[in-house]
């Protein structure tokens, strides 16, 4: 559906608008992108964040390197991939997430997790206590951290979110944004909107040509 291109350019808009969420709840010196990729290394330095460049070994294993190096301060790590995020929802995501946790007796450790829409996906997680943390992001996510989390003593808060619940995984995932952008346009962060805006128009005529020819 995609070519190699408009991929590239989807993935990068999808980027700046979760960097730019971010950057709407922490200081550019507490945002982080784990990334090995060139235009994640020019971001980081535009928008003044850190970059940690993750090791062949796998997303996971490139989290748990960055979150060792960070402060052990709480953390929030996000997936790159979510065309709903902006700051406000980020935010006000964050906020019930830590009500929750203030409600804890002291010294709880706590995490929490944004759910995919098919609610076996982690499109956000909240921890505490980072360091030694052992991510599991991938295909059902979400079973592997509850269950790591309640074995390392966690009080775990499954947390959904309208503007972090959506992820583009598959082409139908694809059409869904396509159609929103139809109807609700807003609803879609900014610099993702803008790529649909500049390429969608094409991409949804070709569809429609190859079933007029079907």
């Amino acid at each position: 559906m995609l070519d190699e291109g408009n991929r590239a350019r989807l993935v990068k808009a999808l980027l700046l608008d979760a960097v730019d969420a971010a950057l709407r709840i922490a200081a550019p010196n507490r945002v982080c992108i784990v990334s090995s990729d060139e235009f994640a290394a020019v971001l980081a330095r535009r928008r003044r964040i850190n970059l940690f460049r993750d090791s062949a070994r796998g997303l996971n294993e490139a989290v748990a390197d960055a979150l060792a190096a960070a402060s052990g301060e709480p953390a929030v790590i996000l997936m790159p991939d979510l065309p709903f995020i902006n700051g406000f929802g980020l935010r006000l995501w964050l906020e019930k997430v830590l009500a929750h946790q203030a409600a804890l007796p002291p010294g709880q450790k706590a995490a929490a997790i944004a759910p995919s829409a098919s609610g076996s996906g982690t499109n956000a997680l909240y921890v505490s206590h980072p360091k030694g943390f052992a991510t599991s992001f991938g295909e059902n996510s979400l079973a592997r951290h509850a269950a790591y989390a309640h074995q390392r003593g966690f009080c775990l808060n499954i947390a959904p979110s309208p503007h972090l619940a959506f992820d583009l995984d598959t082409p139908e995932d694809f059409m869904r944004l396509i159609r929103t952008a139809e109807k609700r346009p807003l609803k879609i962060a900014f610099h993702t909107r803008k790529w649909i805006r500049e390429t969608a128009p094409a991409i949804v005529e070709e569809r429609k040509e190859g079933k007029m020819r079907a």
